[in-house]
């Protein structure tokens, strides 16, 4: 293999090089992903009935929140582990008693829950 070394370099006139103008162009923000988009929905506020019915379903599933939500539908995945974390900064006790304590998953669970619901919707 025999390799020219004349094509190796590349040489450049000094009057055929053309600057470039560089605009900046920096009036949005600086720096975008995907929360750029997100709609930012602000949750309701969660009144005392609400709050016992979080304790009840979460000594019966642990910190499963897709199923704690499969219970309390109308609040989102999110919204339930923002609460287990304002609840474990608010009440500690409470929430241990909890998580220390669980409850079988039963029908009497569904039928309170589902009594809350109607309560709710009056």
């Amino acid at each position: 293999m025999v390799v020219d070394e004349d094509s190796l370099i590349v040489m450049q006139n000094p009057e055929n090089i053309q600057l470039e103008t560089v605009i900046n162009n920096d009036v949005g923000p600086k720096k975008l992903t995907s929360m750029s988009f997100r709609k930012r929905s602000r949750g309701s506020i969660w009144n005392v009935l609400e709050t016992d019915l979080f304790y009840e379903v979460l000594a019966a599933t642990g910190t499963d929140f897709g199923l704690m939500h499969e219970f309390i539908p109308n609040r989102s995945r999110l919204e339930l582990k923002q609460k287990f974390n304002r609840e474990h900064r608010i009440n500690p006790r409470r929430m241990d008693e909890a998580l220390r304590h669980p409850v079988l998953l039963d029908g009497r669970l569904r039928q309170r829950v589902e009594r809350f619901h109607a309560e709710l919707a009056k």
